[in-house]
């Protein structure tokens, strides 16, 4: 298992789902490098489970900046044409809102007093 720390944008808004007799938030992440013709956009998905996945669902929309740190793995998949595909995921352990924490909270109608670090592990 690797340790990852992934910084970017969040590619659009989360999803809540029932796991089991869990829940689990899944989004995903864009890190580009690069310029012009030469940029690459790398996508990682991310996942939070139980409770700290309900509780980040309220804050974490789309474009939001978002540092995520966790397990990293390789995942492969046959998608809905067939084709074989690789996946980058991380089981996140820790977040942390880049943006403003204002902007965070007023954006999704929150508490502006929201400490993402509580969501540690």
């Amino acid at each position: 298992m690797i340790s990852a720390t992934v910084i970017g944008n969040v590619g659009q808004d989360p999803e809540l789902r029932p796991a089991g007799t869990d829940k689990v938030l899944s989004f995903s992440l864009a890190s580009n490098d690069g310029k012009g013709d030469q940029k690459v956009t790398t996508w990682v998905r991310c996942t939070v489970w139980g409770k700290r996945g309900e509780t980040l669902a309220g804050y974490i929309k789309k474009g939001k900046k978002l540092a995520c740190s966790g397990s990293l793995m390789q995942r492969e998949y046959t998608n809905a044409q067939g084709e074989k595909r690789t996946e980058l995921s991380l089981r996140v352990d820790q977040v942390e809102f880049c943006d403003k924490l204002a902007d965070t909270a007023q954006a999704s109608g929150g508490d502006a007093s929201f400490d993402p670090n509580t969501f540690a592990s």
